[in-house]
């Protein structure tokens, strides 16, 4: 007796997304979010909104409205995400903020 799709769908709870979140702040030097240095610097937002557990029009919307608790950056007609923003969100639940560069006079050389 075959079961059906629908029993066979994990739904997902609570306590997996938490786990989920715990697996990719500790994952170590190969894993987690932007441990694995092969793995790009940035994600789509389609991606970001996946890991966060939440629909990519979900997230496009945030974005829209200036809701998303992480800078998002547009890279011609696409809009990515810094994995290492991503990760910073994740584990303290603080919106992380875009920061500028400033370069002080020590910093350059003399």
């Amino acid at each position: 007796m075959r079961k059906s799709l629908d029993a066979e769908a994990e739904v997902p709870t609570k306590a997996n997304v938490e786990m989920s979140k715990t697996l990719v702040i500790q994952g170590g030097a190969s894993k987690g979010l932007c441990g694995d240095v092969t793995a790009p610097a940035t994600m789509s937002l389609a991606e970001a909104a996946n890991v966060l557990g939440i629909h990519r029009t979900t997230a496009w919307s945030l974005y829209k409205r200036g809701q998303l608790p992480v800078p998002v950056l547009k890279v011609g007609s696409s809009l990515r995400v810094v994995r290492v923003h991503l990760e910073r969100f994740l584990e303290t639940g603080d919106p992380v903020k875009p920061r500028t560069l400033v370069r002080s006079p020590s910093s350059e050389g003399g």
